[in-house]
């Protein structure tokens, strides 16, 4: 003779183990994993970074796509300057449209360097994009980069200039 047990509550305890596994599933491929249809990771990251030789800072400017964006002024040892370190809000929108435009300009099939082997000195950029374990660098040296790279500086400037940085101690 068998006795069948039921216990309460055991239904409810199924659904909410089947919905956190669901939430799991769909949070690590939100999380920067590869997606299982065989598309592109998304961009996590994306840095531009200003210098030259003369001048008496540099910058380096990451939107992450967690909605911090980070800018540094890189002071200059040699002139006395030091660095300074900066923060802002950045809204989900704004990552998602330099997302787009990145993919527009086709930055992930531009050369890694575009420079000219006899120049050591004068403005350049070096653009660094994460995109799941891949990081894409492209060098610049002023006045040899693509049309492409141009439009997409001339976004993240006009972007950093709407945040509102605020000074980190």
């Amino acid at each position: 003779m068998s006795v069948r047990m039921r216990r309460p509550g055991m239904p409810w305890r199924l659904c909410l183990l089947a919905l956190c596994c669901g939430v799991v599933a769909e949070g690590a491929a939100g999380a920067g994993e590869a997606p299982r249809d065989g598309a592109s990771p998304p961009i996590q990251v994306i840095t531009l970074e200003r210098d030259c030789m003369t001048c008496a800072n540099s910058s380096r400017l990451s939107l992450h796509r967690n909605g911090t964006a980070r800018l540094t002024l890189i002071g200059k040892a040699r002139l006395g300057g030091v660095d300074r370190h900066s923060r802002a809000t950045l809204a989900r929108a704004d990552f998602e449209a330099l997302v787009a435009m990145l993919e527009e300009q086709g930055y992930f099939a531009l050369s890694d360097s575009y420079d000219d082997p006899d120049t050591r000195d004068g403005a350049w950029v070096n653009w660094q994009v994460e995109r799941g374990s891949e990081v894409k660098q492209v060098f610049c040296r002023s006045g040899l980069e693509p049309a492409a790279l141009l439009r997409l500086e001339a976004a993240m400037q006009a972007l950093q200039a709407r945040l509102n940085f605020n000074p980190e101690p």
